[in-house]
């Protein structure tokens, strides 16, 4: 299949999102999504390829060798906001480039293509070219932080259907039937050895917003033309896109691959509240195995709540659930295996999300939640602080429960303070008081 330029497409759009900064060295990243093919459906499930325009910010060419492993590989996924998650819905195997072309999307070219994408050259490739499934590789031969795989392809099954190797979703997670009011994203990424040495990985990521159609079991997916193209920005971005009040944070494992987090938590009722957390991974080979964050036992936890992807076509990667715990104020989320017992267990693996939720009858307050990392190194996880269920006996938020949180309780009863509300029945009355002292008592 030959090569397709974005034409027209192109020339009309007005692309929006704020490039990163150029660092030195070459600097692929995704500077347009700018077509979607839509392959047909079998057993349940539709196939698309998307189409992707790479564009070389950096102050070097970007080495694009077409029988080395020295070129880009390109990632396609589908993601789906409804109800309040965000969650991602498909994924494709990897297009290996092959040559590049020496346009002008993202500035101006310097003329070098071929086996180079030259500095401030742009290539595309149309979602025809990307859903070839002669030219599709595996993920889990790649590693993400460093650009390195083995070339060329060699121990994968063949391609025999319309769905092999193609970005995989559900019927039933696009059908528009189905899914009143969803919204739909597409992102590319590129992973190649030069940009990764250079420090440049973490931007080669983009999205953009969809839409679904259709009806039966054809259900095309199209692009909004007033949406453009997020460049450099990953698709948990557009969950805060969707709700303003989705706080996103990156997380970077030392010497090694860039997470991002997304998390909102809703109040539902009276002493109801809904924590929503997803977990992006975007170059860590090291990959997450668990996931824990406090759950004081003096409140309760219920409708605990994991999603992954279903990884397709041959990847080895096991597709069983992460387990779930809660035990000792802690809920946990992992492999049923380590690494030692299975190195393909079905951790997060990168270019991939996972959803963790739960309902607590606690509010929220500001608390440590750990990813434990995977494969073994140094560090064995990493921290971050977002939102989990409060103590009730931490009355002044300080993340302990002392003298201080007595006297502070105290104060706010004595004056009739809201916050004196503990069992949040719209009184201030003994109950309340008991049921401080109880919480203090046992320290929950």
């Amino acid at each position: 299949m030959s090569k397709s330029s974005a034409g027209s497409v192109l020339v009309v759009m007005a692309l929006a999102g704020a490039v990163a900064f150029a660092a030195g060295g070459p600097d692929v990243i995704v500077g347009d999504l700018h077509q979607v093919t839509r392959w047909g459906t079998l057993n349940g499930k539709q196939s698309y390829s998307v189409g992707t325009v790479s564009c070389n910010i950096g102050n070097q060419n970007l080495l694009w060798q077409a029988n080395t492993n020295r070129h880009p590989v390109i990632g396609q996924n589908l993601y789906r906001y409804k109800n309040g998650r965000f969650e991602q819905i498909g994924q494709s195997w990897l297009k290996h480039g092959f040559t590049a072309l020496t346009e002008n999307l993202c500035g101006q070219c310097s003329g070098q293509g071929g086996s180079v994408l030259g500095v401030g050259c742009s290539d595309p490739y149309s979602a025809g070219l990307n859903g070839s499934q002669t030219g599709l590789g595996p993920r889990y031969q790649v590693n993400p932080f460093t650009g390195v795989f083995p070339f060329p392809v060699t121990g994968v099954p063949s391609a025999n259907n319309l769905l092999a190797r193609r970005l995989v979703v559900n019927n039933d997670d696009v059908n528009p039937a189905l899914n009143a009011g969803a919204r739909y994203f597409v992102e590319g990424q590129y992973v190649t050895q030069d940009d990764a040495q250079s420090g440049n990985g973490e931007n080669n990521v983009s999205y953009r917003e969809t839409f679904v159609s259709g009806s039966g079991t054809n259900f095309p997916l199209s692009l909004r033309p007033q949406n453009p193209t997020r460049r450099t920005r990953t698709a948990i971005d557009a969950w805060k896109e969707c709700d303003s009040g989705v706080t996103v944070v990156p997380l970077r494992v030392q010497n090694e691959g860039l997470y991002m987090i997304g998390y909102r938590v809703t109040q539902t009722g009276p002493s109801a509240w809904r924590y929503e957390y997803a977990i992006q991974n975007i170059n860590s080979d090291r990959a997450v195995g668990s996931v824990s964050m406090p759950a004081p036992n003096c409140g309760s936890v219920s409708n605990i709540g994991f999603k992954d992807i279903d990884y397709h076509s041959g990847e080895v990667w096991d597709p069983t659930d992460f387990a779930i715990s809660q035990d000792n104020g802690i809920i946990r989320w992992g492999t049923t295996k380590t690494h030692a017992q299975d190195p393909n267990s079905n951790a997060l693996r990168w270019g991939t999300m996972y959803n963790f939720w739960f309902e607590s009858s606690r509010a929220p307050r500001q608390g440590s939640i750990t990813l434990g990392l995977f494969k073994p190194g140094t560090p064995d996880s990493i921290s971050f602080v977002g939102l989990v269920p409060s103590l009730a006996s931490d009355f002044d938020s300080d993340g302990t429960t002392d003298m201080m949180d007595y006297d502070a309780f105290v104060t706010a009863f004595e004056s009739g303070s809201a916050s004196a509300d503990i069992d949040d029945d719209g009184f201030i009355d003994w109950f309340d008081f008991e049921t401080f002292v109880e919480a203090f008592e046992q320290g929950c």
